[in-house]
Formats: structure tokens, C-alpha cells, sequence
């Protein structure tokens, strides 16, 4: 089970690559416990944040209970047909 102490390992590791980093992304983090707390913890020290995911748990809804105010929801859709071959064509 991954606590929430276990986070901070994982600032730690990602500060040991990257220096200082000021901007973190995180995909899909909603499927680990507590992702909340320790998205919420990372935005008092200062990160600039994204979080991404695809899962029915992300919804604006739920976000703005665990996030309280301090998210900006953006849906991304998928390429329709005709954008998708217009994204294909060689320039």
C-alpha cells in the first residue's frame, strides 16, 4: 500500500534529476491513494502543477471537492477523422 510519506520520496528522486523543478505533471495520479493530499501539499509549496487523466474520477465534479478551487479543468478531445488525416499529410 503506498502512503503518503511515499510522495515525498518521489519529490525528492524527481529534485535529485531535475535540480528544482517548478513545474510538475503527473498523469492518471488519480489512481494512487491520497493523490489529493499530496497534489494539494505540492501547490502550498509552490509547484505549478498539471494533472491529467482520462478516468471517470477526474471529473469536474469530484475535482473541484478535492482540489477545492485550485484547478482549471480543460477537456481534450480526440481528433475527429478529418483532423486526424489532416495531422497525417506530409508538409
Amino acid at each position: 500500500m503506498i502512503k503518503l510519506e511515499d510522495y515525498q520520496d518521489l519529490v525528492s528522486e524527481i529534485k535529485q534529476v531535475y535540480e528544482a523543478p517548478k513545474n510538475l505533471f503527473f498523469d492518471e495520479i488519480q489512481n494512487l491513494p491520497n493523490w489529493e493530499l499530496f497534489v494539494n501539499g505540492l501547490q502550498r509549496q509552490g509547484y505549478l502543477l498539471v494533472v491529467t487523466g482520462s478516468n471517470s474520477k477526474l471529473l469536474s465534479k469530484e475535482l473541484a471537492t478535492h482540489l477545492t478551487g485550485r484547478h482549471i479543468p480543460t477537456t481534450v478531445l480526440t481528433f475527429s477523422f478529418k483532423e486526424y488525416l489532416k495531422a497525417k499529410k506530409p508538409i
